[in-house]
Formats: structure tokens, sequence, C-alpha cells
């Protein structure tokens, strides 16, 4: 029997977005401080609606009307993001939606249990959109340093489907032919208003 809560048994969109939530907070908090640093000013949270829009982008998704579900895994005892805005798991990105030029983002968050792990509830996300028959794009953010060979196992399992897999780290990672992989810094740079020039204008 799936481990998987029941929000996430729910029929697929075509296109999902998975995120191990706790992960990216801890790579945002990390950019900001880098950043802070090298730029000299303050950085404010990221922008959760643009980073979405960045990821979805990213992953092969162009302006449109398409339906894009994102699932937000955290750790039972986070009740928020600490570096992206909006924050609160439970009240602000839980069963609500936004839409924009790419189509309309429905936001779900699941608490996970000490018993299992976020590592394990992606795997078996990722085996349920394998063989979904309506899901199309699927893109994952987890943490692809220490975590991905549980990952890469199912998502090899699409080689063959008429499915497109995106695996974002932030360091670079194995290809596949059953998925393509994307620099996770650059879209949380976007989402925090930090310029490729003004960097530069550091180098």
């Amino acid at each position: 029997m799936s481990s998987l809560p029941p929000p996430v048994s729910v029929k697929w969109s075509p296109n999902v977005i998975l995120v191990d939530a706790d992960y990216v907070d801890r790579v945002a908090f990390h950019l900001i401080v880098n950043f802070e640093r090298m730029l000299d000013r303050r950085i404010s949270p990221a922008d959760l609606p643009t980073w979405l829009d960045c990821i979805a982008l990213d992953g092969g998704l162009r302006p449109g009307e398409n339906e894009i579900q994102v699932v937000l895994f955290h750790n039972k005892e986070v009740q928020e993001f600490k570096h992206f805005t909006p924050s609160d798991f439970a009240h602000d990105l839980d069963g609500v939606a936004f839409q924009d030029n790419l189509g309309e983002f429905t936001l779900q968050s699941v608490a996970v249990e000490a018993l299992t792990s976020t590592t394990d509830l992606l795997k078996e996300s990722v085996e349920l959109l394998v063989q979904s028959d309506t899901v199309k794009t699927v893109m994952v953010i987890a943490d692809t340093e220490s975590k991905i060979n549980a990952l890469l196992k199912a998502i090899s399992e699409t080689e063959g489907k008429e499915k497109t897999f995106t695996l974002f780290g932030m360091q670079p990672l194995p290809s596949a032919k059953a998925y393509t992989t994307q620099i996770l810094g650059y879209s949380l740079m976007a989402a925090l208003g930090i310029r490729g020039e003004e960097v530069s204008s550091k180098m």
C-alpha cells in the first residue's frame, strides 16, 4: 500500500511540479547569504509565483492555457517557508491557485510524517506519474546532491513513454534519455530579484 497522503492521490494535472520545500528553502537561504555579501545589499525572500513560473519555463512550458499542479512536500514540524513569500503551507499554499500568462497553477502542501521521508514520497509520486495517462510534463525539485539514486531509478521508468521529466539541482546531474536537467540556482536568482548584470559587475 502506498504511503502517499490522500491529497497526492487525486487526479493529476497534465503538468506537475513536485517540490521538496525544505530543501529549496535551504538553497534559497544560502543564496541570500552569499549574494547579500557579494552585492552588499539586502535580498528579500523569493517570490514563489515568480519562481514557479521560471521552473515551468525551464521545464518546457510556454505561455498558454496550461494546467499546472504544484505539490509542496514539507516536514510536518515546519509550518512555513522561511525564505519565500507567500510562506504559510497550511493557510497560504494549500488548496489555492493563481493564474498568469503560463496558465493556472494549483498548489497543495503535503506534511511529511516522521515515519517516512520526503524522498520516499517524491519517488512514489514519480512512480504514480509515470503510470498516469493524463500527465505529460513533470518537474522535480529535490535534494539531488545526496538523494539522487532513488529518484533517478523511478524517473528511468519513463523511458519510451510520452512524458517529459525535468530534474533540477544545484550541481550538474548525470544525463539520460528519460529526463532532462536544469540548474536550480537560475530560477531562484530570478525569484530573489538578483540580476545577472549586477552579479557580473561584482566579478
